[in-house]
């Protein structure tokens, strides 16, 4: 599977399982984010990606620009550095810029303004199965992100902690059923899920606060409801409708990072994915 692309996102549905680093002030007017999770392919092979993310804030009082450059495969926005633990520190195992370059690729420079107190973000995706390859185990891995920018942005920024592996992680006859929690940009929402062979099902309720921004459509919800869900299943991903009693009924379905972890997301025609990641209660 090919590296996804590394672009400018707007208003991103965010993650709620991400670990973000902590800021750095970077010449005093841009403050910088940095987050990893894990999402799905949304290919009919299926497979887990690494989501990588750079937030660019404008913490000054006059207006920043921004420049970089992408080339046709969408390289070149964000580097991502994995680490493993070994004997106390942190052992480099890979890097984004290890990835293979396309012959006769012609890279497009972006130009971006920041208004104060503004926001840009970057995105990388990578395959797991791309970073661990052949011969990195399934484990624990610690992320850091650099922005690949002009002005040049000092340092790796630290992107969390995330379990990787790209073997089946529910194996057949594994207990998932429980409460699945999670929430993103104002929505909380939490299920109660029966997980079969090829079926998950189950209900709960949801939250969604004044300021509520989620994408794909959901923006719209205010206060609490319920939600039913019905989704087939393959494995360690599945597909489905969710009903809101708000008067939303959108897709949604995902991949198990884990045995406790949905890599969820919503979809829209317009914005595409909404991600938002559900942990095991």
């Amino acid at each position: 599977m090919r590296t996804q692309s590394a672009i400018l996102l707007f208003g991103l549905a965010g993650c709620s399982a991400s670990l973000s680093g902590p800021r750095s002030d970077l010449s005093g007017n841009l403050r910088e984010t940095a987050s990893a999770t894990i999402v799905a392919s949304g290919s009919e092979s299926g497979g887990r990606v690494i989501l990588t993310m750079i937030d660019l804030e404008n913490v000054g009082g006059s207006t920043e620009t921004v420049t970089w450059g992408v080339d046709c495969s969408g390289a070149g926005a964000v580097n991502l550095r994995v680490y493993r633990s070994a004997g106390g520190s942190q052992v480099l195992v890979w890097s984004s810029t290890a990835l293979p370059r396309v012959l006769g690729c012609p890279t497009q420079l972006i130009k971006r303004s920041i208004d104060p107190a503004g926001h840009v973000q970057l995105q990388f995706t990578v395959p797991v199965e791309t970073v661990l390859g052949d011969s990195l185990p399934a484990g624990a891995y610690v992320l850091t992100a650099t922005a690949l920018t002009s002005p040049e942005l000092p340092g790796e920024v630290p992107a969390g902690t995330l379990t990787l592996a790209k073997g089946i992680v529910a194996p057949p006859g594994t207990d998932l059923d429980g409460t699945w929690s999670g929430s993103a940009n104002g929505l909380s929402l939490s299920l109660n899920l029966h997980w079969t062979a090829d079926s998950v099902t189950g209900t709960g309720t949801y939250n969604a606060s004044s300021s509520n921004t989620f994408g794909c459509g959901g923006g719209t919800l205010r206060g609490t409801g319920t939600v039913s869900y019905a989704a087939g299943r393959k494995q360690d991903q599945f597909q489905g409708g969710i009903k809101f009693s708000g008067g939303w009924f959108p897709p949604f379905g995902g991949v198990l990072a884990d045995q406790r972890t949905i890599a969820g997301s919503f979809m829209s025609v317009d914005r595409g994915p909404c991600y938002l990641t559900l942990t095991r209660q």
